[in-house]
């Protein structure tokens, strides 16, 4: 019986795939409702729990974890170089500066130059392709 929730949403979240909505604010909120409910159900698979026993942390297999829970590491400028070694190894952490740099150049282009393309691609004045620029933008904003 704890099943059926999780197989209601599944099914649900699959009809609403294949057969897409119009988008409109409740539309939306259920999709995403239903992904929060399938995401919070996997816990009552049987795979689930074996792969959680199983499952070895990676973020830190060369040893950088004994590094930083040493006692007083951290505590003196002395730490800085090797606190900052090790940040700099993180390869999760990389990505995810590399992420947002990536996004971050994305954004100031389009920022740039939408309202110029705008301009000469739908023959808008400079003033109406701006707004129409910024406006988008604020979208693509709340997005990130």
């Amino acid at each position: 019986m704890q099943y059926s929730g999780c197989f209601i949403s599944l099914l649900k979240l699959t009809l609403s795939i294949l057969n897409p909505p119009t988008y409109t604010c409740n539309n939306t909120y259920n999709l995403y409702s239903n992904w929060l409910l399938l995401t919070n159900c996997e816990h009552l698979t049987p795979d689930a729990q074996v792969v959680r026993r199983e499952r070895v942390s990676q973020a830190h297999c060369d040893g950088s974890e004994e590094i930083a829970n040493k006692e007083g590491f951290g505590t003196t400028i002395k730490d800085l170089p090797m606190s900052l070694k090790l940040l700099l190894k993180n390869p999760v952490y990389m990505m995810l500066n590399m992420a947002g740099v990536s996004e971050g150049i994305a954004t100031s282009g389009f920022a740039t130059f939408l309202p110029k393309f705008i301009q000469n691609q739908f023959g808008q004045s400079p003033g109406y392709a701006a707004i129409l620029a910024g406006k988008q933008s604020e979208r693509i904003l709340a997005l990130a």
